[in-house]
């Protein structure tokens, strides 16, 4: 057991270092495979196992060979890649902060449709 579960991690992080590199969301790579992104998440995590048709799903959307999802053992990010990731996460949390600190309700509703839109004209020019 403790070896399928090893492989379901080896291939949760091989999957994640793929999406992070890309730039694309747990959300959005969800949404192209056909799950979840809380499913995505317990995928990347290795606390889910990915069925073989997600796998190939995840595959195509990534644009990686699915046997690199398996060769040797993973490869952490470089130091500069776990920096901009760390700046990345930063800027959603101080953003969400901020965002919690506002009063106006219709203010809140209005930034929100308008993060929507731009991640919609965003995801749209990506596929």
């Amino acid at each position: 057991m403790d070896k399928v579960r090893e492989i379901d991690r080896l291939v949760g992080r091989r999957v994640r270092l793929a999406r992070v590199k890309q730039g694309i969301s747990q959300s959005e790579l969800g949404r192209r495979v056909g799950i979840t992104r809380r499913q995505m998440r317990g995928h990347e995590y290795g606390l889910q196992r990915v069925d073989v048709f997600q796998l190939f799903q995840m595959v195509r959307a990534l644009g990686v060979e699915l046997s690199s999802l398996f060769q040797g053992r993973v490869v952490a990010p470089t130091r500069v890649e776990a920096v901009e990731l760390a700046l990345l996460y930063q800027l959603d949390i101080v953003a969400l902060h901020n965002l919690s600190r506002l009063r106006n309700p219709a203010a809140k509703r209005e930034i929100v449709r308008i993060i929507a839109a731009l991640v919609d004209s965003d995801n749209t020019t990506d596929t």
